[in-house]
């Protein structure tokens, strides 16, 4: 069982990412919430990083699932950056003009970024 565990590091890595961006992501302080795309950066190469040395030895093509998870995590890379500024940008322009409080339950940052994960 515990072999079939070194499958799924990558995975658990983005699952705990996942997790701190959502912490992250809620926070009223608006320097602390820009840092969940570097927070979701920083997670997808630690997941590649965990994904490229491990070979399923069972499988038909035992080095495609190692490359195919790196792919898959270099375009992540290749797409958060497009994803800067997408999101809350109504909201985090009225908090700093001071027209509204933050508001957890309105932010969605949090969301956005755990759901790329």
């Amino acid at each position: 069982m515990t072999e079939k565990l070194a499958l799924v590091w990558p995975e658990i890595w983005l699952f705990i990412t996942t997790c701190v961006v959502m912490v992250v992501g809620l926070s009223p302080d608006m320097r602390v919430r820009r840092l969940c795309g570097w927070i979701s950066g920083i997670g997808i190469l630690v997941a590649i990083g965990a994904a490229v040395p491990v070979e399923h030895p069972g499988g038909l093509f035992p080095a495609i699932t190692p490359y195919a998870k790196g792919m898959i995590g270099v375009v992540g890379l290749l797409l958060l950056p497009l994803l800067a500024g997408t999101v809350d940008r109504d909201l985090d322009a009225a908090i700093a003009a001071g027209k509204a409080r933050f508001d957890a339950l309105r932010a969605n940052r949090a969301e956005f970024y755990a759901f790329f994960l």
